[in-house]
């Protein structure tokens, strides 16, 4: 039972950038399919390589959810960070440096996912 819950989970956390786009958008215009999919693509596609990276390595896929769910916690925070502090005119400019936060993001819970597996590996030649 815990592999179809896993996969659930995952797509409801591949869905988030779709949500956070239709949440965030202001536009008061109806949302064209097609503006739709190239947003969810460009701040999907951090979420969509870590899945693909998970079909075909395990140890990505071990942290496959903790690692959607913080890349969905990055993209909400950048969103904010946008509504909030960025200039309405600058806003699409802002959005170019959202990719190398998610490459921050990746990298970082990389570097802790090294050094998880350097502190859990057994010490050879131990004092005998």
């Amino acid at each position: 039972m815990k592999r179809p819950l896993t996969l659930l989970i995952a797509t409801l956390l591949l869905l988030a950038p779709g949500i956070v786009f239709l949440v965030a958008n202001k536009s008061t215009e109806p949302i064209e399919l097609g503006h739709f999919i190239v947003n969810y693509l460009y701040m999907g596609a951090p979420h969509i390589l870590v899945t693909t990276l998970a079909l075909r390595f395990t140890s990505v896929r071990e942290s496959l959810l903790v690692t959607l769910l913080l890349l969905n916690v990055a993209l909400v925070a950048f969103t904010l960070w946008i509504h909030l502090a960025v200039p309405g005119r600058e806003a699409g400019l802002a959005w170019v440096i959202y990719l190398p936060v998610s490459a921050a993001v990746l990298l970082l819970l990389a570097a802790a996912a090294a050094i998880d597996r350097q502190r859990r590996k057994p010490t050879s030649g131990a004092s005998q």
